[in-house]
């Protein structure tokens, strides 16, 4: 029998492996006769090791976080290890999702078990306490806040702490300190020294320091003073607004951090300091920027998410100059090209192709010597439908492309694909390549970011493509092919996810009704009961200006079935006053039926209009050889 052997002491055995793997959470899989080792230089990268030895040689998976999808497996009744000599180190030290929705829930562990599993290593917030099931898979020990936030209390007996912002000091927390008065890095640093000595007997790995979540910024006498630079000339500031002047101010943001940074390198020289380059500090600073300090240069909010940050494609939505995104990344790789990382927007509320955006944007940071590698936004992954539902397998992919961006996201997917959908694995390709076509094929003006709303995702890329019935199709296809119950279940919600889309937007289904071939013709035949109803129709203005939801008074029922080649229509209009009914006299040709009638619109190519009032009055256009 074979014995598998885990732990860090075993990489004595093979020093090649572990000179390899030295700095790092990366992880070695060697056999020797009937041994099988996993072993690794951190305690974490077993972890990882043994996630990859079963991937690579069984049908596994951990494709969502929710506990009734978080693992796919087809089982065997002997497991053959067959790949029992690779070895494996991330291309970034520090790997992170954020913002999964479970931050300030009891059930972190839920969305942590997804990340450790895929190879993801994100700070475990220890001012919550600390949560050791979140640690023991896979989570760095690290603090995290703003610079006002680290602050404290110590703004209750000094307001000089708070920015001065149009002439007045302003003491709400969500703005940034003032970054020129000398007590602010000594507190933030004092406050820091005080957390750390909280650990729980272990070592912190990295802490945060960032801004707080606007442009706000202190424009006192000290603060608006010229910065002087290493060359000897000064940067003058050109308003005392961040919007207006970004560059001037990130420099100050940076001038504060590096502070903070020197007064705790003496007694934490491995201490890392992440901050984000983000909003106005997106700017490069004019100033050499602290070894301990990691930038997360986060290109938002006006880049459009459809194409990587160095392509300098797509609409912009900001008077930013067209590349300011390419020339901010490139000069940040210049001013830290051995501690740079990246702060990701990659999610968007619908059907996407973002992992080929994120991986062209890690490939560029690890070219550029980058070791933090992170999107945010992911939202739980519960009962409830959700984004999951559209684009779960953009999710996996990001997170495997996190440890290694020279991978394929066209093969990720293909692995993904083989190993969830099983049985399904044909309709279900063939929709996501669709997906994939769809968001390439875009105008390249379509605006796509982590704010876009869901509606015109879906009108853009599956309604004027006229593609639903084909991408909805594919989904049935797979749902009825799947066999194992797991699976049914998942495509049975991806079925109903893309079903709600549609109708929130005004698309409905029309049920398929074998008998009403025969059976239309029967105003109140049973089989009309199967159809789809639309009732309660409110009043439109016209020359009238009515109150907005003000419902007709004279109500109509409007029933929709087909038959795979027909569709039939019945059209059951109420009036409390059958007498008053205005009828045109029946004519032979057809004739715009003035006075009451039903007015249908097809959008169809030409779109095609049709009004049919009583007595057999009928108009279209373009005019109907037969109805």
């Amino acid at each position: 029998n074979l014995k598998i052997h885990a732990g860090t002491a075993f990489a004595e055995k093979f020093p090649d492996d572990r000179q390899f793997l030295q700095g790092s959470d990366g992880y070695a899989i060697r056999k020797q006769g009937k041994h099988l080792y996993v072993f690794a230089v951190q305690p974490r990268g077993i972890l990882y090791g043994v996630y990859a030895l079963l991937e690579k040689n069984a049908a596994i998976i951990w494709p969502r976080p929710n506990p009734e999808f978080e693992v796919f497996f087809q089982a065997e009744a002997n497991l053959q290890f067959r790949q029992t000599d690779f070895r494996s180190r991330p291309v970034f030290q520090l790997r992170e999702i954020s913002r999964g929705g479970y931050g300030h829930q009891n059930k972190a562990y839920v969305f942590q078990n997804w990340q450790g599993r895929n190879g993801l290593n994100p700070h475990l917030p220890l001012h919550t306490g600390f949560n050791y099931p979140v640690w023991v898979q896979g989570a760095t020990l690290g603090y995290g806040g703003s610079h006002r936030s680290w602050i404290g209390s110590a703004v209750q007996d000094d307001e000089n702490f708070f920015p001065l912002i149009d002439g007045v000091r302003d003491k709400s927390i969500w703005r940034q300190p003032c970054y020129s008065y000398e007590k602010t890095a000594e507190v933030i640093a004092q406050n820091i020294r005080e957390r750390i000595a909280l650990l729980p007997g272990k070592e912190l790995e990295y802490l945060m320091s960032t801004l707080a979540d606007n442009w706000s910024v202190c424009a006192c006498e000290n603060c608006m003073k010229p910065i002087r630079l290493a060359d000897g000339s000064l940067l003058e500031p050109k308003s005392p607004y961040a919007v207006k002047d970004p560059l001037f101010f990130s420099t100050r943001n940076f001038q504060m951090l590096n502070r903070v940074a020197e007064l705790l390198a003496p007694d934490f020289p491995k201490l890392r300091l992440l901050t984000h380059a983000y909003i106005f500090a997106a700017e490069p600073p004019k100033i050499k920027v602290h070894p301990a300090i990691i930038p997360q240069y986060a290109a938002y909010p006006t880049r459009n998410e459809r194409f990587p940050i160095l392509s300098g494609k797509g609409a912009k939505i900001s008077s930013y100059e067209p590349d300011v995104w390419a020339r901010r990344f490139r000069e940040w790789s210049q001013v830290k090209p051995d501690g740079l990382g990246i702060f990701g927007y990659y999610y968007t509320p619908c059907y996407n192709a973002l992992a080929d955006t994120a991986a062209a944007d890690y490939r560029a940071l690890a070219e550029f010597g980058g070791i933090y590698g992170h999107t945010e936004g992911f939202p739980v992954d519960g009962e409830e439908l959700s984004e999951w539902e559209m684009d779960a397998i953009e999710k996996w992919v990001i997170a495997k492309l996190l440890w290694d961006p020279k991978q394929d996201p066209a093969e990720l997917r293909e692995q993904y694909i083989g190993k969830v959908y099983g049985e399904a694995a044909v309709p279900m390709r063939e929709f996501h390549q669709l997906i994939v076509k769809i968001w390439h094929e875009a105008d390249e003006d379509f605006f796509v970011n982590c704010h876009s709303a869901t509606a015109p995702l879906f009108r853009e890329f599956f309604i004027k493509t006229r593609l639903v019935p084909k991408a909805r199709g594919l989904l049935v296809q797979a749902e009825k092919m799947a066999r194992e119950p797991q699976r049914r279940v998942l495509l049975q919600r991806m079925l109903k996810k893309f079903d709600q889309l549609q109708s929130s937007l005004g698309q409905h289904r029309v049920p398929v009704v074998e008998e009403s071939t025969q059976e239309w013709t029967e105003v109140s035949s049973t089989h009309w009961e199967k159809s789809l109803l639309f009732k309660n129709f409110m009043k439109v203005s016209d020359w009238r200006s009515f109150a907005r939801d003000t419902v007709a008074e004279q109500q109509t029922q409007a029933s929709f079935m087909q038959d795979g080649e027909f569709l039939y229509i019945r059209v059951q209009a109420f009036d409390s006053d059958p007498s008053a009914v205005v009828v045109v006299p029946f004519q032979q040709q057809p004739c715009f039926p003035n006075g009451d009638r039903v007015e249908l619109l097809f959008g169809t190519r030409p779109r095609l209009y049709v009004a049919l009032g009583p007595n057999g009055t009928f108009y279209s256009r373009p005019e109907l050889s037969q109805w």
